[in-house]
């Protein structure tokens, strides 16, 4: 059969069917993908089977951590209070 009269036979049956329940069946088989099955094929991606660390933070655009900046930001801050003060008060 081609696809023509594969369209032509389904078309037929659809117009001599009179049972509601199949039609809104085909109605919803034929009808565009729903917004959250859009959503999950969007996000769902193949499993690497290999993880390289270094590809994975070029992906991430991974910014090295300065020490020395973290070190002088704290000290700009001037916290007077212990670690154990601060650990507390949270």
């Amino acid at each position: 059969m081609t696809a023509e009269s594969i369209k032509i036979s389904l078309i037929q049956r659809i117009l001599a069917t009179r049972d509601l329940v199949k039609l809104k069946q085909v109605q919803h088989i034929l009808s565009p993908a729903s917004k959250a099955d859009k959503i999950l094929e969007s996000i769902s991606k193949p499993i690497q089977e290999k993880l390289d660390i270094e590809e994975l933070n070029r992906k991430q655009d991974l910014q090295p951590f300065d020490k020395a900046d973290f070190l002088q930001k704290i000290e700009a801050l001037e916290i007077e209070e212990s670690l154990d003060e601060l650990i507390s008060m949270v």
